[in-house]
């Protein structure tokens, strides 16, 4: 009995032993990144520069470990080292993020009032995102006030080329930036209209005639949406509204009447930031 109780406990240490060397290499790389994220959040308004003891000091971190992700950060220009002086400061990459924050912040001031005017319009869930690394990123939502909430909160991700907002993207992008998107997405078991990629631009060309996509139940069984491209001053497409809604309430001639919603309301935001064309936008 002895033996046997023995033996199942050494069985169960070789388990935990393979599960810990399995799982080894993403506990380091997760423990770099804490590090390398500790380093940064040293830097702020009041101490915008560091030497290496300081950031040692600060962070805790081994002399050899903080230098070593500090010319990794500096290498992808996270920060900055100044002979001179001796220090580090943020670099141009920590700007680039600051300000794509602050473009969205701005992006959601000017369009939530239209958000709000949108879903009191059609009585749905209303939407805007902006595409970042090739998905669509939800920036704010105003909820439905009927019966059946799509869970959809500010920071959710639409991925699919099903989805109507990432249509409304990917009608705008050069055709081999397409191909790319089609190609990455049928690895994921995700292509659309069944892997006909030439049926699939065809459907991105009538979201360029029309000005609307439409996802009816593509994407998530009983749940169906329609989006619009919003434009900017240079005539790029700067975001999308969405309309969503479930597919009981998208009829036709519910369709008939969030197209008009719609496209009035992306109008209206296309014009707030500077746009002058035409709704349907250039081209690409």
């Amino acid at each position: 009995m002895e033996a046997s109780q023995a033996k199942r406990r050494d069985n169960a240490d070789d388990g935990e032993s393979a599960a810990a060397a399995t799982n080894e290499p993403s506990r380091l790389s997760t423990r770099t990144l804490e590090r390398g994220l500790s380093i940064l959040d040293c830097f702020d308004l009041d101490h915008p520069y560091w030497t290496l003891s300081d950031v040692c000091k600060q962070t805790g971190l081994a002399k050899a470990t903080a230098f070593r992700l500090l010319k990794t950060l500096e290498n992808f220009r996270y920060v900055t080292f100044g002979p001179a002086a001796n220090r580090y400061c943020l670099g141009p990459s920590m700007a680039k993020s600051a300000y794509l924050m602050l473009s969205h912040s701005e992006l959601v001031r000017v369009a939530h009032p239209v958000l709000e005017a949108l879903s009191e319009a059609t009585t749905e869930t209303a939407v805007v995102t902006a595409w970042l690394e090739q998905q669509a990123l939800v920036l704010d939502v105003v909820l439905t006030p009927r019966p059946f909430r799509p869970y959809v909160r500010p920071g959710h991700i639409f991925r699919g080329p099903q989805n109507a907002n990432v249509q409304v993207f990917l009608a705008y992008l050069p055709s081999d930036e397409v191909r790319a998107f089609i190609t990455r997405a049928e690895k994921s078991s995700s292509s659309p209209e069944g892997g006909n990629l030439q049926k699939f631009e065809e459907r991105l060309s009538d979201v360029r005639i029309r000005g609307l996509a439409y996802d009816l139940e593509e994407q998530t069984e009983g749940i169906s949406a329609a989006a619009a491209p919003v434009f900017d001053a240079s005539a790029q497409v700067r975001a999308s509204l969405g309309v969503i809604a479930p597919a009981e309430r998208f009829s036709a001639a519910d369709i008939v009447n969030y197209d008009v919603h719609l496209k009035r309301a992306a109008s209206i935001l296309s014009r707030e930031l500077g746009y002058q064309g035409s709704q349907n936008g250039p081209t690409p």
